[in-house]
């Protein structure tokens, strides 16, 4: 159990790593490489210009050069400002007054909290500054965004606008759904039935299961699952477990660790159902009162689950990540197609009901 907990920590750190922090190129050739507390990751699809193979507007006015770049992840959609300053005053970037106009029509301003302030840039020094957009939705068959950028000279009170357009240059449909792409879950419910020889192990009692999830797309994704079923008693069937025939106390545990292919699909902002199957690997244990788990049978095995989901709410992280929290109700099917255990066939399926909590960002 410790070697799944840590290859879990680790793939969720690599993916986390990988996924979320971007590396950008400073303006001008300019010093450094810096990391951004936005949890960029990528270019947004279909605004590369075909010469330079990025986004990337540069525009010089009111004495400053400004680099805009179209990014996003799969929570928001960003608009990153590195800006020069070549005046010998102060200049004021004026960030909640910058101006987004959608295809000529629909304009809107950044999604800044109350905290967000103007941006101040003494003569001769640069900024990197982000600015996310208030919707992924309304990227969805953008084809023009003009940006206008106002900023005010400190010292003679002039106010001067910096502007530049993004063409779409490829015709595909933005992604316009802000999900979340890492998933932790508990389940803990109880057994519903069995159909098959399995029903020879005797009725289950309890189950409890650890999920972790990965979305790479709003919809699909895969995930990890460990599972845990107990208090199945053999009070009928003497012969499969010798060794506790006439005892009485005796129980038997079933663990799972299987792989999964998850699909969900979103009813409304805070409901959604989920969908995940997949194989795995599970093996059964005897215990008692008087002795320590045994291993007794082992096989491959399958499994498929139906979940309905609901977000109770949304945090706000320090890293402008947003963390949701949820919990749902779902049902559970086992499905083994091989076990044995001394010479006795435990094919079968097995079903519960189950309860979740979970957070995700």
């Amino acid at each position: 159990m410790k070697y799944l907990f840590f290859l879990i920590l680790g793939l969720s750190s690599n993916l986390f790593a990988e996924t979320f922090y971007y590396v950008p190129t400073a303006i001008g050739g300019e010093a450094q490489a810096t990391f951004y507390q936005s949890l960029i990751h990528a270019e947004l699809k279909g605004w590369a210009r075909p010469e330079t193979g990025t986004s990337v507007r540069l525009e010089s006015g009111c004495g400053v050069d400004i680099e805009f770049h179209l990014l996003g992840n799969h929570r928001k959609n960003y608009l990153l400002l590195g800006i020069t300053n070549s005046n010998i005053d102060p200049v004021i970037i004026k960030n909640r007054e910058i101006k987004f106009i959608m295809d000529g029509q629909k304009e809107r301003y950044p999604d800044l909290n109350h905290q967000f302030s103007d941006n101040r840039i003494m003569g001769g020094w640069w900024s990197i500054n982000w600015l996310p957009f208030p919707s992924k939705e309304d990227f969805k068959k953008l084809k023009n965004l003009e940006v206008n950028v106002p900023m005010l000279n400190e010292k003679t009170g002039e106010v001067c606008i910096v502007r530049t357009t993004f063409l779409k240059t490829k015709k595909i449909e933005s992604e316009s759904i802000s999900y979340s792409a890492f998933e932790f879950l508990l389940d803990g419910g109880k057994a519903l039935g069995q159909s098959g020889n399995i029903e020879k192990l005797g009725k289950g009692g309890g189950m409890i299961a650890f999920e972790f999830n990965y979305f790479s797309r709003p919809h699909s994704g895969w995930g990890v699952v460990f599972s845990n079923e107990t208090g199945f008693k053999d009070s009928e069937t003497p012969g499969i477990y010798q060794k506790f025939e006439n005892d009485k106390n005796y129980r038997a545990n079933i663990n799972y660790l299987g792989l999964q292919y998850v699909y969900r699909y979103f009813l409304t902002k805070t409901l959604s159902l989920q969908y995940t199957v997949g194989p795995g690997y599970q093996s059964v244990e005897d215990s008692n009162e008087n002795d320590v788990n045994n291993i007794k049978g082992n096989g491959w095995a399958f499994s498929q689950k139906l979940a309905l989901n609901w977000r109770l709410g949304q945090w706000s992280l320090a890293t402008h990540e947003t963390l949701d929290f949820f919990t749902g109700v779902g049902v559970v099917q086992y499905y083994t197609p091989g076990l044995k255990i001394n010479g006795v066939q435990l094919d079968g399926h097995r079903f519960g009901g189950l309860l979740r909590i979970g957070f995700s960002f």
